[in-house]
């Protein structure tokens, strides 16, 4: 007597497939913490030179559509605004929700005494967690760096009007004889916004729309076939099986390297993490497909720990990408061994008729 049978696989495998496609679709959709950030920047380099008793700035600005920028001048000072109204910094989320912040002003001082002749105010200061100032001076080159960064909100809901103010001392400036310390002093300034974002995994709904469409007349061509081949239980259970390590390995292996290609790092030879992630999706384009590295040279990202990325944190995505892929390759080895128990199945049969 026959063991238990299902009489149609074609039916079966077209519906397992349209299932999975649908379920690709579905997670292409969840908002997830992805590492995904959006950036506003600008930088304004100012050139000093002395005309007579008269103090002349020369200026080349650049900056992203989210910021303003607006000079004002005074008897005694020049003060540069830079503002980016919280309706402007929303559209850098895109209707997404925002989970974190990161704000940076670095203002690069040649020659170092003109730290005497600046101030820089930042509104709202009380609308991050953490904020911090730092001064860096470098003798050799007899430069300054005054940096300022904040991080994190206080209120996620609240999306504020970002404005800086930065004031110049030229009564003060006049006295430094700066033409003496060097012959073109300059006023380097660069600023940026950066928000965290949810956002989804979009590269798996072209791939749910492909399984559904080969899915789907995989169930036309199973009901119209007059004979059917009957195949074991077990066969379906592998079955399920294989497409179940396929489907989870593909959207873990996505999820790995999503992660992995959003992180804030630079990737170099020179690198204490030692092991390279798995390969990457190449069947699907996401943030990974601008990294393209050569069959001699693999960079490695560099720890970050400021930032969240440390050396444990980037290894254990690189071991979640192998996972990954370790589950889509036995997913690939067992459908093989389905399609050939197919196989051999059909002409077993068409031996003993």
């Amino acid at each position: 007597m026959k063991g238990l049978v299902l009489r149609n696989p074609w039916i079966f495998l077209g519906l397992i497939i349209g299932i999975i496609g649908l379920n690709f679709i579905a997670f292409s959709q969840i908002p997830l913490n992805l590492d995904d950030w959006a950036y506003s920047s600008g930088a304004i380099t100012l050139l000093i030179s002395f005309n007579d008793t008269n103090i002349e700035l020369y200026q080349t600005i650049w900056h992203s559509d989210t910021f303003i920028i607006e000079q004002h001048s005074y008897p005694n000072y020049f003060v540069i605004e830079i503002s980016s109204p919280s309706n402007w910094l929303k559209t850098l989320l895109n209707d997404k929700k925002p989970l974190d912040v990161e704000f940076n002003l670095g203002i690069d001082l040649d020659p170092s005494s003109l730290k005497e002749t600046i101030n820089f105010t930042i509104y709202p200061y009380d609308f991050f967690k953490e904020v911090k100032n730092e001064t860096y001076s470098y003798e050799e080159t007899d430069s300054c760096f005054l940096s300022f960064t904040a991080r994190g909100f206080k209120n996620e809901k609240i999306i504020p009007n970002i404005r800086i103010l930065i004031s110049i001392d030229l009564e003060k400036m006049t006295t430094l004889n700066l033409t003496q310390l060097n012959s073109s002093p300059q006023i380097h300034i660069f600023y940026y916004l950066a928000l965290l974002r949810k956002t989804s995994m979009e590269a798996l709904k072209p791939q749910g729309i492909v399984l559904i469409l080969i899915g789907y007349p995989m169930l036309i061509v199973g009901n119209l076939k007059k004979k059917n081949k009957e195949m074991p239980v077990k066969w379906y259970i592998l079955l399920v099986i294989a497409f179940s390590l396929l489907a989870f390995g593909n959207v873990l292996l996505h999820y790995a390297w999503y992660r992995i290609a959003n992180m804030r790092v630079w990737w170099m030879l020179d690198s204490p993490i030692n092991m390279l992630p798995a390969p990457k999706p190449f069947w699907s384009k996401g943030p990974w497909s601008w990294m393209k590295f050569s069959s001699e040279l693999h960079p490695r990202p560099v720890p970050d720990p400021e930032r969240g990325y440390t050396v444990s944190y980037i290894i254990s995505l690189f071991i979640l990408s192998y996972v990954a892929s370790f589950m889509l390759l036995i997913g690939l080895v067992l459908l093989s061994i389905c399609f050939m128990w197919m196989r051999i199945a059909t002409a077993y049969a068409d031996t003993n008729k």
